[in-house]
C-alpha cells in the first residue's frame, strides 16, 4: 500500500459501516467512531468487495481502484492500536457478516446418525478429530435419535459453485448439537465442530438470529428425555449427566432426583459410569 493510504484522506462506505455494525468488536466500535467524526462525502471510501477476504479502496485522485486485505488495512488505519488477535478474530466476525456461500440446515432422528458418518463429514479441524466419526460410534448415538423433539443437529455445508446441493452429496464445514432445555423454554447449542476456525463465527452470527442459547457461556440447563436406557452411550461434552429412569440429561446434578441412579456419559467407546461411584 506504500503510502497512498493515509487515513487523513479516507472515511468508509455506508454498505461497509452497515456490516460493521453487527459486529460487537473494539475495533468496529474504533471504525464507527471515526466514521462518525468524518464528512463522508469529503473523503475517498473504503468499501466491501465479492472477496470476503478484501475491501477496495481508491488512489491517485479516486482514478484507480485498490484491493487489499481488510487485516492489512486495520493495521494501516490503526497502527499498534490492536492486537493481532483483535484484528483476527475481527476479520473473522466480518467474514460471517458477509459471506452468502453456507448453508445451514437442522436435521433430527436418524439424519443425526447420518452426519456424523466420517464419510460425510470434512477432514479437517475439530469436525474432522471428532471422536464421535468414526462407525463404529454409529450405535452410541440412539439417545440423539430416539428424542427428535429434544435433540437436533445444526449443520454447515457450502455451495458448489454457488448451487445449493443437498448435504448428501455435499460433505459438512460444521456440526453442533441443539438441546431443548426444559427449564429455559429454549434450544441451547453444544460444542461447535468445524474444518475451519473461521466457521466458528458464521455458527455465532446463526445462533444469535434465531435466539438460540450457548453451553459456551455458564448455563445450568436440563433436558427430559424418554426414560430408559441405552445400550451403548455417546460421548458427551456438556450434558454429560444422565438419569435413565426420569430422562433427565443435564450439566448440573442438582436437576436430578436423588432417589434414582445417574450415570456419566464421558467415555469415547459407548460405555458409562455411575455418578458419584469409587473405581
Amino acid at each position: 500500500m506504500k503510502n497512498y493510504l493515509n487515513f487523513n484522506n479516507y472515511t468508509f462506505s455506508e454498505d461497509f459501516i452497515n456490516i460493521i455494525k453487527n459486529i460487537d468488536s473494539i475495533i468496529s466500535d474504533k471504525i464507527i467512531d471515526s466514521y462518525n467524526n468524518k464528512d463522508s462525502f469529503r473523503y475517498n471510501r473504503i468499501n466491501i468487495t465479492n472477496d470476503i477476504d478484501m475491501v477496495s479502496y481508491n488512489i491517485l485522485n479516486g482514478q484507480t481502484v485498490q484491493y487489499v486485505k481488510l487485516g492489512k488495512i486495520i493495521n494501516k488505519l490503526y497502527p499498534r492500536e490492536f492486537t493481532n488477535t483483535d484484528i483476527e478474530e475481527f476479520v473473522n466476525q466480518y467474514k460471517a457478516e458477509i459471506r452468502n456461500d453456507l448453508i445451514f440446515n437442522i436435521v433430527d432422528g436418524e439424519d443425526i446418525r447420518l452426519y456424523y458418518k466420517d464419510e460425510y463429514s470434512d477432514n479437517d479441524g475439530t469436525i474432522g478429530s471428532s471422536c464421535m466419526r468414526h462407525n463404529r460410534c454409529q450405535e452410541y448415538l440412539d439417545i440423539y435419535t430416539e428424542n427428535p423433539d429434544k435433540v437436533k443437529l445444526l449443520i454447515l455445508f457450502k455451495k458448489i459453485n454457488n448451487i445449493v446441493k443437498p448435504p448428501r452429496r455435499n460433505k459438512i464445514i460444521g456440526r453442533a448439537l441443539l438441546w431443548y432445555a426444559d427449564n429455559l423454554n429454549k434450544f441451547v447449542m453444544d460444542k461447535i465442530y468445524i474444518s475451519n476456525y473461521e466457521y466458528k463465527f458464521s455458527f455465532e452470527k446463526y445462533r444469535k438470529e434465531n435466539n438460540i442459547l450457548t453451553l459456551d457461556e455458564p448455563i445450568d440447563m436440563y433436558s427430559i428425555l424418554k426414560p430408559g436406557y441405552y445400550k451403548h452411550y455417546p460421548f458427551l461434552d456438556n450434558l454429560f449427566l444422565y438419569q435413565p429412569k426420569t430422562g433427565i440429561i443435564t450439566n448440573s446434578i442438582k436437576y436430578t432426583d436423588s432417589s434414582y441412579k445417574v450415570i456419566i456419559l464421558d467415555d469415547t467407546y459407548g460405555y458409562a459410569r455411575v455418578y458419584g461411584a469409587s473405581f
